[in-house]
């Protein structure tokens, strides 16, 4: 199939600067929302997108100790990889591989994304200025053209995760906070173990005049623990 492949020459006012989005058929599920990018050196599957398959197909999982870095620059570490029949094309025009794909469980507006590997199986040519995807197959050139509205969806979805990203999480106190609250008083010398536990919610007279108080009455207050709560 050594076949030439030409692109038609688009007007600088047509030319496109979207994602290339598509869709494919995936074990005989119609995926969408597949995003082509030659800087990929593997390609990603994401877990909602895994999550939809058939428990027999997903049952074909296995493990791995690879690592993948997401455009942020973060490592994650995949659920697994798993290699699935994926044919691109129609109308007659198409073309079929076996590709593996690594799963990762991350929040992403796209199912799938789609990198150098699998571009080289398909011997596809991607160009996202005329907003289409073209490759050899037995029948002739197939074109692959780039879905508007998937673009569009996939944007929403990017800004919803975007928006559920700057949400501050609830904050917890942590169990060393609730001690800072309180204050190890020493009432005894003779027993320096025995220590009286006092709040520091008090005003700085009211603590002062607790802490000698206690040291006053030291011999009528009957230590039997090692720590005493006066806290307030």
């Amino acid at each position: 199939m050594n076949v030439l492949i030409t692109f038609p020459p688009v007007p600088a006012r047509d030319l496109s600067d979207e994602a290339l989005v598509m869709e494919a058929e995936i074990e005989g599920y119609l995926v969408k929302r597949i995003h082509i990018n030659e800087g990929a050196s593997v390609e990603i599957m994401y877990e909602h997108c895994f999550n939809m398959l058939h428990p027999e197909i997903k049952a074909r999982l296995t493990e791995t100790q690879t690592t993948v870095s997401e455009f942020s620059g973060e490592r994650v570490k995949p659920l697994g990889k798993i290699e699935l029949d994926v044919c691109f094309g129609g109308a007659g025009r198409c073309r079929r591989a076996m590709m593996r794909f690594t799963v990762i469980s991350a929040p992403s507006p796209y199912n799938i994304i789609l990198g150098r590997p699998a571009l080289k199986q398909l011997r596809a040519i991607p160009s996202t200025i005329h907003g289409m995807m073209k490759f050899p197959t037995r029948w002739g050139i197939a074109t692959v053209l780039s879905q508007a509205p998937t673009i569009l969806e996939c944007r929403r979805e990017e800004k919803k995760q975007a928006r559920e990203k700057k949400k501050d999480p609830v904050e917890e106190m942590e169990p060393m906070e609730s001690l800072s609250l309180t204050e190890l008083v020493l009432v005894n010398p003779a027993y320096p173990e025995q220590l009286v536990k006092i709040g520091k919610n008090l005003s700085p007279e009211g603590s002062t005049q607790l802490k000698n108080l206690l040291r006053k009455k030291q011999r009528r207050i009957r230590l039997g623990t090692s720590i005493h709560d006066w806290s307030t």
